[in-house]
């Protein structure tokens, strides 16, 4: 067994993690192969000059590849035939199938219904997949598994060591997406619930993981957004910005569109745009710049719907009322499909056929081996330049409605993950050798510090600032932190911590321990802690940062033990309840 562990955990609406940052290369290339379609295969390692490679992929919807960090094809999902439309295979750099890779739950006609995730060292991957063959809720549902690819198995060539594992219990529409947490080192992976059929309410829920090296946590839950209402087949595709700032939804079979703020620190979404009413809508990409929402409409099995691609402008005032047609495809049998963010700055558009494999004759004319563009993406209206059928596949290869679902594995870490608040501060009530204390922690560049309240502050907007405290009467002051990058355009990107400020009476018998009613000691720590407390105490927890308990301490001679080799390196909290009902906190850094 692998070094896997899922926590499942609810959580009402917003939940915070914090980890210290290390040296990370934010110049990976892992999306450098495409492999898609019907044989289709893009090498991007010259992103002026893409090159065609043949795979071994065909699938009509669902695809996903990554390379490693020199720009080589490592894996992928395939199939040898597309007669099996509810597995696939893992492919390799040979387009051979992985040791064990065979038989991946999925749905070849599931739109982003599988991607891949690295460890830290890129040494495991996890491919996380949704499934409606292993599904037992209702007729029509789906279930999110995952499988892991060790490529340290097999002499170096990589083996599958757990295949289609269940991750959460619960029926989920079809799409995936990702993006990597503040820290430019983990990632949030997310999905929506599906509504069962025998559930007589509608559901606007989203299920969000965190996976962290090979430890995945969650579902962390949040409702948010429009209702989905509709049962039968779980379509439904998510897309995050290429910058991590935006969640865009498009429903197929809810004929909707819901745009979100998403934050890469606590992984809150925050609804911006909600749009009802659309033509069968099934896929979208936002610009690089992240002012565009490209969306493909007219998805449909029916000859009587008309496909296009239109742009939306989220700088506009009224979003909805911004749309552009870019392009109406006046052929009932082709149909705008899959949209992905490619190395070279461009989108690459998949126009084929609602009907996948089968159809009249006119679906086999050369166009379908050739995949479309949009060459400016960051300009307004048909200034976005589509190319139509601009892009040759190969001859024996055919694009259907397919674009692979590729994460942006090069996102770099946001600048106020290194602030905080800093260390609750303690003054003795009457010592007037003290009039003040400096919260904070030392400023990052590109971070934006708001306090409040001022009372009491030197400055509300720098990132130590001085509070003034009486020494004559006992009080306490609770401090916020609003910590904004300024680097990133987007103003989802924010972090908010607390810092407690307090005059304490500290006579008779308590002054010895006022310094250190609760000793946390190594700290920081790579292994274990010990707590001890000069006051009698009922339980202990460890904690993130805002507050959840993830581990309770055992109790042993009077000392509170834990081992936190399981870890992730970062800043925790130790809650100490005293026997009267009380609450101690005190910061525990874990250590690499």
């Amino acid at each position: 067994m692998t070094n896997v562990r899922v926590h499942k955990r609810k959580v009402i609406s917003a939940f915070t993690c914090l980890f210290l940052i290390t040296n990370s290369v934010y110049s990976q290339m892992e999306d450098r192969n495409w492999c898609f379609g019907y044989r289709g295969g893009i090498n991007f390692n010259d992103p002026n000059d893409p090159q065609i490679f043949e795979s071994k992929t065909s699938n009509f919807e669902i695809s996903a590849s990554i390379s490693d960090s020199l720009g080589n094809l490592l894996l992928y999902l395939g199939r040898h035939a597309i007669t099996s439309n509810i597995t696939n295979d893992i492919m390799d750099a040979n387009h051979e199938i992985v040791q064990n890779g065979e038989d991946i739950e999925t749905s070849g006609s599931s739109a982003r219904g599988a991607i891949i995730i690295p460890n830290y060292d890129r040494t495991k991957y996890f491919v996380f997949h949704t499934s409606f063959t292993s599904c037992s809720f209702t007729a029509w549902c789906g279930s999110l598994q995952y499988t892991l690819v060790d490529m340290e198995q097999n002499g170096g060539q990589g083996s599958v060591v757990e295949r289609n594992v269940p991750l959460l219990n619960e029926s989920v529409e079809e799409g995936l997406s990702a993006t990597k947490h503040a820290n430019g080192k983990d990632w949030w992976l997310l999905v929506h619930e599906h509504r069962k059929d025998n559930d007589p309410d509608c559901t606007d829920r989203f299920f969000k993981f965190l996976i962290q090296d090979t430890i995945i946590s969650g579902p962390f839950i949040q409702d948010v957004g429009s209702s989905h209402c509709t049962t039968g087949y779980p379509a439904g595709e998510p897309r995050f910005s290429h910058q991590g700032n935006y969640l865009s939804y498009v429903s197929f079979k809810q004929n909707l569109l819901d745009v979100y703020c998403f934050n890469r620190f606590t992984g809150e979404l925050t609804s911006l745009v909600n749009i009802s009413g659309l033509d069968f809508p099934y896929s979208s990409e936002f610009s690089p710049n992240e002012r565009f929402l490209y969306v493909t409409t007219g998805f449909s099995g029916s000859n009587n719907i008309v496909s296009g691609l239109d742009q939306y402008d989220l700088s506009s005032g009224n979003v909805a009322d911004s749309k552009i047609n870019i392009w109406t495809e006046n052929d009932f049998y082709r149909t705008f499909g899959q949209l992905q963010n490619a190395p070279d700055k461009k989108i690459y558009a998949a126009i084929g056929s609602p009907y996948g494999s089968t159809g009249p004759p006119s679906l086999q004319d050369t166009a379908l081996s050739y995949i479309s563009r949009i060459n400016a993406p960051d300009s307004l209206g048909l200034s976005c330049d589509l190319r139509l059928y601009d892009f040759y596949l190969g001859d024996s290869t055919v694009c259907y409605v397919n674009a692979p679902n590729i994460p942006n594995y090069n996102l770099a870490p946001l600048s106020f993950y290194e602030s905080d608040a800093g260390e609750d501060q303690e003054i003795c009530l009457g010592d007037t050798s003290v009039n003040g204390v400096v919260i904070g922690s030392p400023p990052v560049p590109g971070v934006i510090y708001s306090w409040s309240p001022s009372s009491g502050l030197s400055n509300s907007s720098i990132a130590q600032p001085f509070v003034s405290i009486s020494s004559t009467q006992i009080q306490a002051r609770t401090y916020i932190l609003t910590m904004t990058d300024s680097t990133v355009s987007s103003l989802c990107q924010t972090r908010v911590d607390t810092v407690l400020v307090e005059v304490k009476d500290c006579s008779v018998g308590i002054s010895e321990m006022r310094a250190d009613p609760i000793g946390v000691y190594p700290n920081p720590t790579r292994e274990f802690i010990i707590v001890k407390a000069a006051i009698p105490l009922s339980e202990v927890w460890l904690t993130d940062v805002s507050g959840r308990r993830l581990l309770k301490l055992y109790e042993s001679d009077n000392q509170w033990r834990a081992d936190l080799r399981a870890f992730r390196t970062g800043i925790y909290l130790i809650e100490a309840i005293t026997e009267d009902g009380g609450r101690k906190v005190r910061k525990v850094i874990k250590s690499e």
